[in-house]
């Protein structure tokens, strides 16, 4: 049975890697899982904040776990760190190589590193196939 995932990572921060963005949401469907942010690899303009709000919210409730890249510094992917822990969601932490990852975000669950789009997608990997 497929996993329903949810890829966090940052929009709007410090930070935005849209082409490792783009490969986390194709390994994840590529493995035969539901990518439920698959509207990362694109644009949330057309929306309201409150829109993007409630759509996440939704979606994170529907979500198996999930997976977020703590690269970059985002009060979104912090938030959506706390509320899948609160609703007792499985959450898995990934992050480039050599970035310095707040201590709260990285005392939630081991930060697992990649230096290279194939070594993330191969991180995935891992934390779908040990998660099925």
């Amino acid at each position: 049975m497929p996993l329903r995932v949810y890829y966090a990572t940052s929009v709007r921060g410090a930070g935005r890697d849209l082409e490792a963005t783009r490969r986390a949401i194709q390994t994840i469907k590529e493995m035969g899982h539901v990518a439920l942010t698959e509207h990362l690899a694109g644009s949330d303009e057309s929306l309201s904040d409150r829109q993007v709000y409630q759509r996440d919210m939704s979606l994170l409730e529907q979500a198996d776990l999930l997976i977020a890249d703590v690269t970059f510094p985002s009060l979104g992917v912090g938030f959506e760190i706390c509320k899948a822990i609160q609703l007792g969601k499985p959450v898995y932490l990934i992050a480039r190589e050599g970035v310095r990852v707040s201590k709260l975000i990285a005392g939630v669950a081991e930060v697992r590193r990649y230096s290279s789009l194939e070594e993330m997608s191969a991180l995935i990997e891992d934390i779908l196939t040990s998660f099925a």
